[in-house]
Parts: C-alpha cells; structure tokens; sequence
C-alpha cells in the first residue's frame, strides 16, 4: 500500500497504517467478498454523481465546508452526504457519507466515513494523546484540518449483499489511497 504525500501529512503515516490495517482486516472478515457538485443544503444529503463521462472517478463537492473530495468510481450512486455540527474529539463540523443500499435489501443505510474538520489547535490537542484512534489527518488548509474517520466494523450482516457492497466500497477507498483525494478549496 502507498500513501501520496499530497494525501496523507507525514506525521499521520503511523496512525493510517494502524487504521488501515485494522480497517482492512475488519472490513474483509465482515462481507463476502451528472453533475460536477453537489451542495446538500443544512440539514440536507445530496446523492454523489460521476463527473463527465467515462470519469476514472466519483467528485464530491461542498461549497459549506469548503472541500472536495474524488472517491472510487465504485461510489457512483452508493452513498449520500450530509454535513453537519460535531464535536467527536474536538471537531468542529463533519461531512458524513452514507452507504445508500439498494431498497430490495431492506437495510438501514450506515455510515461509509466521515470527514471531520478541526481547528489547527484541536488537531493538535488531540493528534498529542496516545493511542488517539478518532481520525486520521488527510488535509489542511490555513487554520482548518481535514480527518478521515472510517467505521470500526461493516454494520451489516456477512454473507449478505449490503454487507458485501459496503465492504468492496470502504476497500476501494482503503486499498488505494490515490483514489480518495480531499482538496480544500
């Protein structure tokens, strides 16, 4: 696995290692297996779309957070996004991202990942206690840091097809780093 430096900061290589390994291992135990922006309003999801035909990969956009994000192309349609307040670890807001199941399976959808923003200083205060497994630093831009958080397990049941759609989502994004690429704007 290799990590772009214009996606991970140095000082994370640590903690994503130890968060993909454990995320990888979790992930592959549990299954078997438009337009250019989207802007939900507060309060609002939006449902990601390829941008331009034939696109190598999935853009989300968000005006509010001042972000965008390319996903796997595998993400087309899978997932929505909501942004909101947090305070998970001294964040400040998140853009959540939500697997989007196919209706038949009659699931709840679940939490894909978030990215969380914190202050320079919250970063700091918590990037400094040990053992600190709430984020992983993927970005940052003036006083705002951007953090991965992945869930800690696939929250559907092995051996089904939402179980195994949401594991080949999170190891498209875990297996190849380049394809997940937040820019702050």
């Amino acid at each position: 696995m290799r990590f772009s430096r214009s996606v991970l900061h140095p000082s994370s290589r640590r903690s994503v290692g130890v968060l993909l390994f454990v995320g990888t291992a979790l992930f592959a135990a549990c299954g078997d297996g438009g337009q250019a922006k989207h802007e939900p309003p507060p309060g609002a999801a939006a449902t990601g779309s390829v941008v331009g035909e034939g696109a190598a990969f999935e853009h989300f956009e968000s005006a509010q957070e001042k972000l965008g994000i390319d996903f796997p192309a595998s993400w087309k349609g899978a997932y929505t996004a909501a942004s909101r307040a947090d305070t998970t670890g001294g964040s400040l807001r998140a853009v959540e991202f939500t697997f989007k199941p196919d209706p038949s399976w009659k699931v709840v959808p679940q939490t894909l990942l978030m990215v969380r923003i914190f202050t320079k200083a919250g970063w700091d205060r918590l990037d400094a206690q040990p053992g600190q497994t709430v984020a992983v630093k993927i970005a940052s831009r003036g006083d705002a840091v951007f953090a991965l958080s992945l869930p800690s397990r696939n929250p559907y049941q092995g051996g089904t097809p939402a179980a195994a759609r949401f594991d080949q989502m999170v190891l498209a994004v875990l297996q190849d780093s380049t394809r997940l690429r937040l820019t702050p704007r």
